[in-house]
């Protein structure tokens, strides 16, 4: 074990997945003889691996948080055995239940959530859409790759051309990637939201306007398809939320923190605002504004107004283009806030 400071330590471990051996990090903040916390299973991206900085970041934002993670490398990726060109999305799915069935047994575990960037975000919708949300009990999608069924579709996979009907048995890709035609068999009727949909958890899907890799349109759809989703759209960020890791990763650990629970949506979002309304004050109010989008950091919109901590923000300029910066700071593109009030541009 490595010492992370005086209340948290890091265990490197091995969990039998699909293909072999994964090689996972198990994050733990102190926990007392009895004590019960959540764990968040952390899914990385294709050709990705469990210690790129936006994923290490969420598990020490949620570490500090007091919630234990494991982090894991999909077979054939990082230091898991299998080779990457046997990887699917059907088999990541099956190491991510694998994963699932380790933390549960963990004596000192409550609550399993589960958090995915990129294609592990496909992975974690999916493996909760077949699980339920009696046992991942919430999920954070950061960038759901979902295009991925589409570029199959076309025959086109991060530029490399090939027949979709019948793909070559390796596709060289960049580098030393090779993808296995397994991967475009699969994934052509892979039933993304289709599973997805089948969740009836809380889900917070985070998107960048400017990734370029999955358009933030197939994030969106997650909100559309999902019961109880929740969708964050952030404005200049790309796929892999460059120079905003550490922006992403406390909106995800505060969601984890206080996730909202099913059931009367009415008083989870009341709970959110932290208003002093009334439920049937809250109802009536919402069904007149709309649904209310949780931004992060007390701020809130719904389809007419913004507010922090429920009061409502005077002379927004756009709304459309409203939201948090993180520190305390929003933005509508005209104009910063600092806790609700306008500010001079940072």
């Amino acid at each position: 074990m490595m010492a992370l400071n005086a209340s948290a330590v890091e265990e490197n471990i091995k969990i039998d997945g699909d293909h072999g051996k994964l090689d996972a990090i198990l994050q733990t903040p102190l926990v007392n003889k009895g004590q019960k916390i959540p764990l968040v299973i952390i899914c990385h991206g294709f050709s990705g691996n469990k210690n790129e900085p936006l994923l290490k970041g969420l598990a020490d934002s949620l570490q500090v948080r007091g919630i234990a993670s494991i982090r894991f490398d999909f077979n054939g990726h990082g230091k898991s055995e299998g080779r990457f060109q046997d990887m699917t999305v059907l088999n990541e799915i099956v190491d991510a239940k694998k994963v699932y069935d380790y933390a549960s047994k963990l004596n000192y575990v409550s609550d399993i959530y589960m958090a995915g960037h990129s294609q592990g975000g496909v992975v974690t919708a999916m493996t909760a859409g077949e699980m339920g949300n009696s046992k991942i009990k919430a999920i954070a999608l950061m960038a759901p790759a979902a295009a991925l069924r589409d570029d199959a579709l076309r025959g086109n996979t991060f530029g490399k051309m090939y027949d979709p009907e019948n793909p070559p048995a390796e596709i060289p890709l960049f580098g030393n990637v090779v993808l296995g035609g397994n991967f475009v068999k699969t994934a052509i009727d892979l039933p993304i939201y289709e599973t997805a949909m089948k969740y009836e958890g809380e889900a917070y899907v985070i998107h960048g306007k400017a990734d370029r890799v999955v358009p933030y349109t197939y994030g969106e759809r997650f909100k559309q398809q999902m019961k109880h989703a929740e969708f964050h759209l952030m404005m200049g960020m790309d796929h892999g939320f460059s120079n905003h890791t550490g922006e992403i990763d406390h909106l995800v650990a505060e969601f984890f923190l206080n996730p909202p629970t099913t059931g009367n949506v009415a008083h989870d979002k009341l709970n959110r605002l932290n208003t002093n309304m009334t439920i049937a004050e809250a109802s009536a109010f919402w069904e007149d504004e709309g649904d209310v989008t949780d931004l992060g950091g007390g701020y809130t919109k719904d389809k007419k107004h913004a507010y922090y901590k429920g009061k409502k923000i005077r002379n927004v300029q756009n709304l459309k283009d409203f939201y948090y910066k993180g520190n305390g700071y929003a933005s509508d593109g005209m104009h910063d806030y600092y806790k609700g009030k306008v500010v001079e541009r940072n």
